[in-house]
């Protein structure tokens, strides 16, 4: 009866060592599968622009209106 035991422990064992290795292979298939479904799928959101930068464009918006136009030749 010991060595069924033995025998039962040995399985199960082994049976977890291979789900870790499908575990493992299965995540590193998925991660490439992300990562090319990212590549494929860019996103279409613009880039984020900070308070203190959209200022800085602003105020330079506003020198350009205030500047005279000069006649282009």
């Amino acid at each position: 009866m010991a060595f069924l035991q033995w025998h039962l422990v040995n399985d199960v064992l082994l049976f977890e060592i291979a789900m870790n290795r499908r575990k493992k292979i299965y995540s590193k298939l998925s991660a490439k599968a992300k990562k090319a479904n990212l590549r494929a799928n860019p996103k279409n959101k613009p880039k984020y622009i900070s308070k203190a930068e959209r200022a800085k464009l602003e105020s330079l918006d506003d020198e350009d209106e205030q500047r005279p136009d000069i006649a282009i030749q």
